[in-house]
C-alpha cells in the first residue's frame, strides 16, 4: 500500500538516536526543513495500530536503502525480523498518539524492552540492539539521509554487529510520518 505526504509541502524534521551498544555514544539529534515527496495518497486521521507486518512500500524501500548504503561501504546486508517490525512500528504509533519523539517511550520503555515485548528475545537478555527515529519526510531515502548525516545513527546503520532490523511508519494528522527502525544483532525464531 502506498502512502504519501499529507498536505503541507514542508515540515521541520527531527531525528532522534538510541545506542544501546555502549561504543556509540549518547543521544544524538538533528534538526532540518524536509520537501515531502510528490505523488502518493495520504492516510491522514490514521489514529489505530499501524500494520506491522508486511512492510508497506515506503517500509520496504527504506529497507533496500539502507541495505544499499551498508553494501556500498562492503558490510552485510540487514535481514528483516518479524518481531522488531512490531516493536519498531509498536514506537512509531505511541510517539503519534502520545505526540513526542523520544528514544525514550513515556512509559520508560527502551527499544530493548519493546522488542522484549513484541517476542525477540535477545532483547529480553541483554543482546546488542540499536534504534533510530525520524519525522519530517514520508520519502525513505530522505529519511536515510537525514541518518547517515547523523553522528550517532550513521554509525549504527554501518554497525557490523547488527544483522537484522525491523521497521515501523505511522502517519499522522496533517503532518509527514514517524519512522522506527529496530537493530538487532542476532535473529530468534520470532522474526520468522
Amino acid at each position: 500500500m502506498e502512502h504519501a505526504p499529507p498536505s503541507r509541502a514542508a515540515w521541520p524534521t527531527f531525528v532522534r538516536n538510541l545506542a544501546t551498544l555502549s561504543a556509540l555514544g549518547p543521544f544524538a539529534a538533528i534538526a532540518a526543513l524536509a520537501l515531502l515527496a510528490p505523488g502518493c495518497e495520504a492516510d491522514v486521521g490514521v489514529t489505530g495500530p499501524s500494520t506491522a507486518n508486511p512492510l508497506d512500500d515506503g517500509e520496504s524501500k527504506l529497507v533496500e536503502a539502507i541495505n544499499a548504503h551498508r553494501a556500498a561501504s562492503g558490510l552485510s546486508t540487514l535481514t528483516l525480523c518479524a518481531s522488531l517490525n512490531i516493536s519498531a512500528s509498536a514506537h512509531s504509533d505511541d510517539m503519534r498518539d502520545r505526540d513526542y519523539q523520544s528514544d525514550i517511550g513515556q512509559d520508560g520503555s527502551t527499544t530493548m524492552s519493546r522488542a522484549c515485548k513484541a517476542g525477540y528475545k535477545p532483547g529480553c537478555d541483554g543482546g546488542a540492539m540499536a534504534e533510530v527515529i525520524a519525522s519530517g519526510s514520508d520519502d525513505p531515502e530522505h529519511t536515510l539521509g537525514q541518518w547517515t548525516a547523523d553522528a550517532t545513527a550513521g554509525p549504527i546503520l554501518q554497525n557490523p554487529t547488527l544483522t537484522i532490523l525491523g521497521v515501523g511508519r505511522t502517519f499522522r494528522d496533517e503532518q509527514p510520518s514517524v519512522w522506527t527502525v529496530d537493530f538487532g544483532a542476532a535473529a530468534d525464531s520470532s522474526c520468522q
